[in-house]
């Protein structure tokens, strides 16, 4: 029959359309989430550590000292590092504030500078050294007010991607790190060198962390806010503020630096 070869050619590409497509899209798909996770994994880190830092200068700014701030200089290393949560931080006197400096321990397949448990290891990519700088905040007061809490809520929302939509994180690492920070600072408090302006930065970061809450419960009841193309959306305005992408791309001179020194082992 004449149209029995049109039914053919029909079939078969619904079977293309079924196979080939179908499975080239979820692959993509696949891609595109992989990509977006990996992302999210590295923008935490400078998130959590600018966010707080920021908090400190609104201090600052309240306290009308406006021709002073504190200056965050990332710097790149050699070595595979971690800080562990286990081991005591050490506090320095940055201008004003009493702040928390972590020791880095060198990581290979284990730690090499303590016994403490593996999971209680956080690898990083960059050190951070803090600045008491003659210039103001460049950023506008607006801008920095704004800023923590734009933060959090883009940090609710990678967590709720990585842990209910992905499925590749057991917790939620946003709101794991601003604990230890909060953690952090309550330990200052109790030290010798704290002052009222660390009391001041705990109160504050508490109130970060409802803000963290009230927009899980929002991303909760509204899981659009963290399809794949609301996250990705939401990566490339954080990304967009230059002390990010500062931090992003000292992080990258280390993965480089990494590879090249991997690349001389194998050879």
């Amino acid at each position: 029959m004449s149209w029995s070869p049109s039914v053919k050619e029909s079939n078969r590409l619904i079977e293309y359309i079924q196979t080939t497509l179908i499975e080239y899209r979820l692959n993509s798909e696949w891609k595109s989430i992989k990509r977006v996770q990996v992302e999210i994994n590295h923008m935490i880190y400078p998130m959590l550590q600018i966010r707080q830092n920021i908090l400190r200068n609104n201090i600052l700014y309240e306290m009308n000292i406006t021709n002073k701030s504190i200056e965050m200089l990332p710097k790149a290393i050699h070595r595979s590092a971690s800080i562990c949560l286990s081991c005591d931080f050490y506090p320095i006197i940055v201008g004003k504030f009493c702040v928390a400096k972590n020791i880095l321990h060198e990581f290979l397949k284990k730690c090499l500078s303590c016994s403490c448990n593996v999971d209680k290891h956080i690898p990083i990519n960059c050190i951070i050294n803090y600045e008491y700088s003659n210039a103001p905040v460049r950023t506008t007061q607006k801008e920095t007010i704004h800023m923590p809490s734009q933060f959090t809520m883009a940090g609710a929302e990678f967590d709720y991607f990585l842990v209910h939509i992905t499925h590749s994180s057991k917790t939620n690492p946003f709101l794991s790190g601003l604990e230890r920070i909060i953690d952090e600072e309550n330990k200052l408090c109790e030290s010798q060198t704290s002052n009222h302006l660390n009391v001041k930065q705990v109160k504050n970061l508490i109130e970060i962390q409802c803000i963290y809450e009230k927009r899980m419960k929002d991303v909760s009841s509204n899981q659009q806010l963290t399809d794949l193309s609301n996250i990705d959306k939401r990566i490339g305005t954080i990304r967009k503020y230059p002390m990010i992408e500062k931090q992003l791309e000292i992080m990258k001179q280390t993965q480089e630096m990494m590879t090249e020194l991997y690349e001389v082992s194998e050879d």
